[in-house]
């Protein structure tokens, strides 16, 4: 992934950093606010910033099939407990 920043403030990507620089916010009014660089600084909000190509290819590093080795984990229990519901809520 090489189109991707994970620090909030894209200091770990200069491509991605540049990238946002250029990007253009709008009111629902279409009035412009400039450049729109901003993130969440509530913990544990966490942020990754880049490109559709790269998010696919993470996306795709989760659909491993059951008897094939995890890209992202040494363990296949870690990707196992990733991936299952962390909260249940009661049906009524």
């Amino acid at each position: 992934m090489e189109h991707t920043a994970l620090n909030a403030t894209l200091s770990d990507n200069e491509w991605v950093a540049e990238k946002r620089g250029k990007e253009k916010c709008y009111t629902t009014k279409n009035e412009s606010l400039g450049t729109c660089l901003y993130y969440l600084s509530l913990y544990p909000a966490g942020i990754a910033t880049g490109t559709i190509n790269d998010f696919i290819k993470f996306g795709q590093a989760f659909l491993t099939a059951e008897e094939e080795k995890s890209l992202l984990f040494e363990k296949r229990e870690t990707l196992d407990e990733m991936i299952s519901p962390s909260l249940f809520l009661p049906m009524e």
